[in-house]
């Protein structure tokens, strides 16, 4: 245990990477790439179309990847 604490110490932070199932309009989503400067990668989904839409226009109105 202590030796793979070590290890992890050793290696570079190449940021957060955030999944967000379920995301509905994305709002969460864009305020999470908006607040937390550390995040790599994020991923947001949801199972309605409709949903999936919205969470676009979101990210294209709030200028998110």
């Amino acid at each position: 245990m202590v030796s793979a604490e070590k290890e992890a110490k050793k290696k570079e932070f190449k940021g957060l990477k955030v999944v967000e199932a379920l995301a509905a309009t994305g709002l969460r989503s864009v305020r999470y790439i908006k607040e937390i400067p550390s995040i790599s990668r994020l991923v947001a989904n949801d199972l309605l179309k409709t949903a999936t839409d919205l969470m676009q226009k979101n990210f294209e109105f709030n200028n998110c990847d």
